[in-house]
């Protein structure tokens, strides 16, 4: 069977010895990062970068106190196939005192230890460091690739972020113009969600100065992309060069 790669990764806390499924953060741990973003950006970056799991793409780690800082456990077991349950050792205290900055990356560098436990050889693991790195160095304002299209004349690639510095998801127009030597890149678009970019980006061409951007075309595609005028019309000479 082929080896699925990753497509959510989840983070949950478990309290010592509490015989119960893990909850959802904010009991235990008195996070200020909204995990759920924190955790979508490595699973969405890792899912470009090739990231396989085998035959599992669902990965929930579970923060507990029960086991020493950093230490990693699993996977236990799950009741559904496409999820594995991985724990992750924590103390409650001094996280809960630490900026957000340095809460994030703790739980960045425990996400990478189990990652890295489940990566299968030399090339994913290379995956997951180069993930940590880019997360540590771009944190919420790091960039997601969703699509491209290129020629021997020219370069265009939409990108996403989720909730960069908290605020809305934002969708992003990269257009390199190989004859000239200019870039630009600009946002385009506000995101409601930002999964809603993998249905209003479906496509792309490119003519006569003119990026139109078309959206996905199922039923599912549409209940997405209801809110947003399709297809995006993007004229180049509107798209700001870049520093």
């Amino acid at each position: 069977m082929k080896d699925k790669k990753i497509a959510d990764i989840r983070l949950f806390e478990q309290e010592t010895g509490s015989g119960r499924l893990p909850d959802n953060i904010g009991k235990l741990y008195a996070t200020r990062n909204r995990v759920n973003d924190l955790s979508a950006r490595m699973a969405r970056i890792l899912r470009t970068k090739g990231f396989l799991t085998g035959d599992f793409d669902h990965l929930y780690v579970v923060l507990t106190p029960e086991l020493p800082q950093g230490e990693v456990r699993g996977p236990k077991p799950s009741p559904m196939k496409r999820i594995r349950f991985y724990e992750a050792g924590l103390p409650p205290e001094p996280f809960n005192g630490r900026s957000r900055e340095e809460q994030e990356t703790e739980l960045l560098g425990l996400l990478a230890a189990v990652l890295k436990r489940i990566a299968g050889g030399a090339e994913q693991l290379r995956i997951v460091e180069e993930t940590y790195r880019l997360l540590r160095e771009r944190g919420s304002e790091a960039e997601i690739d969703h699509l491209n299209k290129e020629t021997r004349q020219y370069r265009v690639s939409v990108s996403y972020q989720i909730r960069p510095l908290g605020r809305k998801s934002t969708a992003i127009i990269e257009y390199i113009d190989r004859l000239n030597g200019v870039t630009r890149r600009n946002v385009f678009q506000e995101l409601n969600r930002y999964e809603d970019i993998y249905f209003l980006a479906g496509s792309m061409t490119v003519k006569n100065g003119l990026i139109v951007i078309s959206p996905r075309t199922s039923d599912t595609a549409k209940f997405h992309i209801r809110s947003y005028r399709t297809p995006i019309e993007i004229a180049l000479n509107d798209i700001p060069i870049a520093d």
